[in-house]
């Protein structure tokens, strides 16, 4: 996934409780375990992978990667161009 974000994006896991701008939490099935609310408190904004589907949007496999990407992407456009206004 880091070869379809912009250059200067990086990605981690996130450690520790410094506030994120944005975060993607995968949950490999629908009982969504992962998604609590103490981690939801960690990150500003979230997308959310869930089994087959990112933000409640059912995607081909072999897209995911791709969608999770312009969905980042999408978000740093977005806020750079808020910040400008």
């Amino acid at each position: 996934m880091k070869r379809m974000l912009a250059s200067d994006f990086g990605v981690e896991t996130a450690c520790g409780m410094e506030k994120r701008d944005l975060g993607v939490l995968v949950c490999g099935c629908p009982a969504t375990c992962a998604d609590r609310p103490e981690r939801r408190s960690q990150v500003r904004e979230w997308i959310l992978v869930v089994g087959p589907a990112v933000e409640k949007e059912l995607i081909p496999e072999n897209e995911m990667e791709t969608i999770v990407a312009m969905k980042i992407n999408k978000y740093f456009e977005r806020r750079n161009s808020d910040e400008v206004a």
